[in-house]
């Protein structure tokens, strides 16, 4: 069902729908305004004549073909055929049409990968791929579905799109057979730490609604800023997309559930390479925690019970509250000063997790009170906390 459509302003200045006649300009805008959610539309003459043309009794079905293959010389659209029926799609479809995850609706023509038969006249653009994130994830829920791919190695029994979670909506859950939940998350381009942060909000949301326990992937085109470390202290496994849907295609993904090791599929395209073009590329291993930040979290985890009282990481973000410590750090303030101001805030909230952003915040307050010694015990900075309140 097509839905309002953008229009870009630089079609206007674009060379290849310059170069059509103003009816082309005219079917192409149209074959965009009424394409599906994925740029897929019947290509039949009579069928464009009747949805873009309804009313121009001056063109026939064999102009309108004429325009077709035009658009499709010009590379702006793909002309296929499936089961003797006439089919285009608009490469580059999600580049310029940004469509709501809630509100999107999988095609229900088939793709040009399933084409019986391509038109000569289409652009040779290489192999057909899944440029659009709504294509994908419809990709990766059928072969869920179906048993294709078993990222946990259980039976899937239910796999829902879109999935709502209050005012979030989250790509792809699904259901096992043993009442266990699966999370994903994907992504075309190479994952940021915002993704991380996303995918983690989403599984917050599972876990207040009772939707547990949560094994919670997020997939993507590769590292960007995002470090594998991070993922792995989040609990959050990564995958390669294209490596996944070259992989289902043929045979299921094998992935591993222990979240201290990389899968496979991960190591050869989530490894970021920051190599000048023309240089020689060399892999770079993962950034890897200060050692001294990396003790810090294991004493917040201690501290608000975790794994032993309670069964989920109570840190939200890792990248988040690594940089506040680093910057504490930098600041001059021992392991103990950092760790002592935060349990007297946590102890203040009943047991809350409380953001090291906040600490930074207020930590200095702790120095100008005491002077130039530092407290070394927890009851000493308790007390200059204490007294930079007042």
């Amino acid at each position: 069902m097509p839905r309002r459509r953008m229009i870009d302003p630089q079609i206007w200045r674009n060379e290849k729908v310059g170069s059509l006649p103003d009816a082309g300009k005219l079917l192409f805008i149209g074959i965009f305004s009424q394409a599906d959610d994925d740029g897929r539309l019947k290509a039949s003459p009579r069928f464009l004549m009747a949805n873009i043309f309804p009313y121009d009794k001056d063109k026939n079905e064999d102009d309108i073909r004429r325009l077709r293959d035009q658009c499709a010389e010009l590379g702006l659209i793909r002309v296929y055929q499936n089961a003797g029926e006439e089919y285009l799609d608009i490469p580059g479809w999600s580049e310029h049409q940004q469509i709501r995850k809630d509100r999107y609706e999988p095609s229900k023509l088939p793709p040009i990968s399933e084409a019986a038969e391509t038109s000569p006249l289409n652009q040779l653009i290489g192999p057909p791929t899944s440029d659009s994130e709504h294509a994908a994830q419809h990709t990766l829920a059928q072969r869920l579905r179906s048993n294709e791919w078993n990222p946990t190695n259980e039976k899937i029994i239910k796999v829902e799109t879109n999935k709502r979670l209050g005012n979030l909506y989250a790509d792809i859950v699904a259901l096992t057979e043993t009442q266990k939940y699966i999370l994903i998350e994907a992504k075309l381009y190479p994952l940021q730490p915002k993704d991380l942060g996303q995918v983690i909000g989403y599984r917050r949301e599972m876990e207040r609604r009772g939707l547990t326990p949560v094994t919670t992937f997020l997939i993507g085109g590769g590292l960007g800023k995002l470090t594998l470390e991070e993922a792995k202290q989040a609990s959050v496994k990564l995958l390669n997309l294209q490596e996944l849907l070259v992989a289902t295609t043929n045979q299921s993904v094998k992935t591993t559930v222990d979240s201290t090791d990389i899968p496979n599929i991960v190591k050869s395209n989530l490894d970021k390479d920051t190599a000048p073009k023309g240089a020689a590329r060399k892999k770079r291993a993962p950034k890897t925690t200060d050692p001294t930040i990396a003790e810090i979290f294991t004493e917040m985890r201690d501290y608000l019970g975790y794994p032993d009282k309670v069964t989920k990481d109570p840190i939200p973000s890792y990248g988040k509250e690594g940089q506040a410590i680093k910057r504490m750090l930098a600041r001059g303030f021992t392991r103990e000063e950092v760790t002592g101001c935060w349990k007297q805030k946590v102890d203040a909230r009943g047991g809350e997790f409380v953001s090291m952003t906040w600490v930074n915040e207020d930590i200095g307050k702790i120095r100008k009170k005491r002077g130039p010694r530092q407290p070394s015990t927890d009851e000493e900075i308790a007390k200059s906390i204490e007294e930079a309140g007042k």
